[in-house]
């Protein structure tokens, strides 16, 4: 397995975790740059401090989820040890965003929304889905929201 597509696999894992998760994605690519080896940009979506606790909370768990999907799909789709993945700024990333929270309660946060993302990504459609993006972003370098949505309806529709 080449680290391009090691990399496209990482970068999958984010894409489709935010489409299913209905987060905005701007453009996907493994083209290298100061922020790493390959980027999902998503759209800013983050709560005012006037939305309700639950609000606040519920993207706070969504956010984890997405930034931890990389890795964990290295894990279901390759086989990875997740300490072995490319991760580490996703979980630097992920500290960052629990930083005053109680460490027991950020600890079973990250411990739910890893669970949650291990059973996702071992559904066949999703395994599927994440393959295709990868594949095409092997192939383009970049995709944008709206390609990494339509490869995962023809996935979907060809099931």
């Amino acid at each position: 397995m080449t680290d391009e597509y090691r990399t496209a696999i990482h970068e999958a894992g984010h894409a489709v975790m935010s489409a299913l998760k209905n987060k905005g994605i701007e453009y996907v690519t493994i083209l290298p740059s100061d922020k790493g080896l390959g980027e999902c940009k998503n759209v800013d979506d983050k709560p005012g401090e006037e939305d309700s606790d639950i609000v606040q909370g519920l993207w706070l768990r969504r956010e984890v989820l997405i930034l931890i999907s990389g890795t964990i799909v290295e894990a279901v789709v390759m086989g990875m040890h997740p300490i072995k993945t490319r991760g580490k700024h996703d979980y630097d990333v992920v500290n960052m965003i629990l930083q005053g929270f109680d460490d027991e309660v950020a600890q079973k946060n990250i411990d739910e929304v890893t669970a949650d993302a291990f059973e996702l990504f071992r559904k066949p459609i999703v395994q599927k889905q994440i393959k295709a993006i990868a594949d095409a972003l092997v192939e383009r370098k970049t995709l944008s929201g709206d390609e990494v949505k339509q490869i995962m309806k023809q996935v979907e529709g060809a099931a």
